[in-house]
């Protein structure tokens, strides 16, 4: 069978004051943005990170350009597991470019489906437009998204909420981020697949002690078209830790796991399961 080509090509042209190239901290600002938007997609299709990127092309040209693919983690080729996780790579590919084209396509009923922070991550590829690099695309074998001034103004069309209101969402705080502001993420049992609250400075031990644990989160609460549910909650006032007498799951390993291996091994290994 023919291997399907799955490579993703990053082509960023330089300032005219860096003489047409790309600078390394803003060529990895760029390359962060993508893996960061891709890995989101990976999460959000698969439940759990599935996919490498592998870099197969570097050139040493101007435009800077570099040639990225998707490759199944060592984890999930094991024997015991067959062929069984070997689509994943063209899933995760397929779905970051059907999204892309959403958003081109300005696909509203699509794009109400696609969790704010995947749309935040994208929106960051355009954060150095016009002061880290003058053009820049996406592409694959098939299409091409230009990093241009148009596309920018769609993603940040759909990142301006319609309305607001104060209130409250349940669910499991499952990630944090500070790399660009005070960021959580928690993910409802009904509604969106996952919000992102922005939190102050004051907060983060209390977010950072409720991670991966069922919260309820007070903010204001910005909603994108009429979904009926928020896609990001801004100003957090306060979180709430529920069911604080619940014990955390312990491992336990199946039987077939007392293979002849070594404890710590199998502990890691149930770890990588859920990367």
């Amino acid at each position: 069978m023919r291997k399907k080509n799955l490579a993703i090509s990053l082509v960023l042209q330089g300032l005219e004051s860096e003489k047409g190239f790309v600078r390394l901290d803003d060529l990895l600002s760029q390359l962060t943005a993508l893996q960061e938007a891709l890995e989101l997609i990976d999460r959000a299709v698969n439940g759990k990170s599935t996919v490498y990127y592998r870099v197969t092309k570097l050139s040493k040209r101007n435009p800077t350009k570099v040639v990225i693919e998707p490759i199944l983690k060592p984890r999930l080729k094991k024997v015991m597991h067959g062929n069984r996780w070997g689509h994943l790579p063209e899933q995760v590919h397929h779905s970051f470019f059907q999204t892309m084209t959403y958003i081109r396509k300005d696909n509203r009923p699509q794009l109400e489906k696609i969790s704010e922070p995947v749309i935040d991550a994208i929106a960051k590829l355009f954060d150095g437009l016009g002061t880290e690099y003058a053009s820049g695309s996406i592409a694959n074998s098939r299409t091409k998204f230009n990093l241009d001034d148009s596309l920018k103004q769609t993603v940040e069309k759909l990142l301006t909420p319609e309305f607001h209101s104060f209130g409250s969402v349940e669910g499991q705080l499952l990630a944090v981020n500070v790399a660009k502001g005070n960021r959580f993420y928690i993910y409802p049992e009904i509604g969106p697949r996952s919000i992102s609250c922005h939190f102050p400075e004051s907060m983060f031990a209390k977010a950072q002690a409720c991670l991966r644990k069922n919260v309820r989160v007070y903010g204001t609460k910005y909603y994108r078209e009429s979904t009926g549910w928020p896609s990001t909650i801004r100003d957090v006032t306060d979180l709430d830790l529920l069911e604080p007498n619940q014990p955390f799951p312990e491992f336990t390993p199946s039987p077939r796991s007392f293979d002849g291996k070594a404890a710590d091994e199998i502990v890691r290994e149930s770890r990588e399961e859920w990367d």
